[in-house]
């Protein structure tokens, strides 16, 4: 029996805007995988094949003429992403990639002092994350021993409790909080207002990495008051495989004189093409810049971020928490001891994903999904992460994977 409710049209509609993987067995795979690639937009090619064709028709006149001139052709994808994540459109600048955006923003941001020296992350970050702040504290000539703090989960759960704990013990100590903003490993959405808050009161700076949650989950880094932010788009911002990463900066940091890595593209415009010998930041967060921007890549994002702002991030919040919760629901009538599900209930807690721990043979469950043409992901220790994207993830995406779900639970007990 189907337990899911119907689609709406409104969401078929949006479905249709999204290129759908081929199956194997089936004519479109069931992608639930949009937490580690997105899909492609259909106008995506034509949007990519007009830069290529721009170029080809005005060289490097396309800079400054044609239909889009390259040199602005930033300005609308920031502005829409800054409404994705609630910032103002001088706090978002696209440039690099993720880790590298991680290494440029330490360089400003982690300002070791007497006895304010130390970095808290979350033990269960995503890798990369503790390979930046590892390598750049080496390159300081710190030991990363010394210098870093782990706020450790109770059972995979992130608590405040811990965290008010940990600052308390060592709040003189602590330079800077670097935490994801949605925990890749369990999907647990962290309470970031309430963290800012809390490190506010102790004069410590707060850095996320929001890889998993642009383009997921409500925020408002303005508002809250984050001091800076990183992340990429090649997940639910569905910007291409390797795209482009974004950082934030918030305007109360604007006017400060900042140690920071510089390129040329984060002089001001006014006098970037006299190449003068002496470096003039531009305003906000583009004296970050560094290089020329791959428009290429950027036409491949510019596409996703109309759809997002086509539709609002409050209405596509909203069908995600309701395709979430279907989920969950469906997966607990299964009425099994042979997986958990890890990610927290409550829809504020919670993204587009749940994370379910399989007891016994993990993967063994991952590979017959993926032989029956569901896409989802495998993370150690035997964790099964699956994202109904609201975008384009449908009722009966959800349907066809429980069904297979459940009778791949029983071949693995058998």
């Amino acid at each position: 029996m189907n337990q899911f409710k119907s689609n709406s049209k409104t969401w078929t509609e949006c479905r249709k805007q999204f290129v759908i993987p081929e199956g194997a067995d089936r004519d479109e795979a069931v992608y639930l995988c949009g937490h580690s690639l997105g899909l492609q937009p259909r106008n995506t090619m034509s949007e990519v094949t007009a830069i290529i064709e721009q170029w080809g028709r005005l060289g490097v006149k396309g800079h400054f003429k044609g239909e889009t001139p390259w040199i602005s052709y930033s300005d609308t994808i920031e502005s829409n992403l800054g409404q994705i994540v609630g910032a103002k459109a001088d706090e978002i600048a696209v440039l690099n990639t993720l880790t590298l955006n991680i290494h440029l923003l330490l360089t400003s941001f982690y300002q070791p002092e007497g006895e304010r020296r130390k970095i808290v992350l979350e033990a269960t970050c995503f890798p990369s994350d503790r390979y930046a702040v590892v390598s750049y504290l080496k390159h300081l000539g710190l030991d990363p021993d010394d210098h870093i703090l782990f706020w450790e989960p109770r059972d995979f759960i992130l608590y405040m409790d811990d965290l008010t704990a940990l600052l308390k013990r060592h709040q003189h100590e602590v330079a800077l909080l670097f935490l994801g903003g949605l925990n890749y490993l369990s999907g647990q959405f962290l309470n970031i207002p309430e963290i800012v808050e809390l490190a506010s009161e102790s004069g410590i700076v707060v850095g996320l990495d929001l890889a998993h949650a642009a383009g997921n989950v409500p925020l408002a880094l303005h508002a809250w008051q984050v001091d800076f932010a990183v992340f990429c788009t090649y997940k639910y911002l569905n910007g291409g495989p390797g795209s482009l990463g974004a950082i934030f900066v918030h305007q109360k940091h604007h006017k400060v004189e900042f140690p920071r890595l510089e390129g040329w593209w984060g002089n001001d415009i006014s006098n970037r093409f006299e190449m003068l010998p002496e470096f003039t930041p531009a305003p906000g967060v583009q004296a970050w810049k560094l290089s020329n921007p791959p428009v290429i890549a950027m036409a491949s994002l510019k596409c996703s971020l109309e759809l997002f702002v086509a539709e609002g991030m409050e209405k596509i919040s909203n069908r995600s928490r309701d395709l979430t919760a279907q989920l969950e629901q469906s997966l607990k009538l299964l009425d099994t001891e042979l997986f958990r599900i890890l990610t927290p209930s409550s829809a504020s807690d919670r993204g587009a994903m749940l994370s379910l721990h399989v007891l016994q043979k993990g993967k063994d469950l991952f590979d017959h999904l993926t032989d029956e043409d569901i896409v989802v992901d495998y993370r150690s220790p035997d964790i099964i992460r699956v994202a109904p994207c609201p975008m384009y993830n449908l009722e009966d995406d959800l349907h066809q994977f429980c069904t297979v779900f459940s009778d791949a639970l029983r071949i693995i007990s058998a």
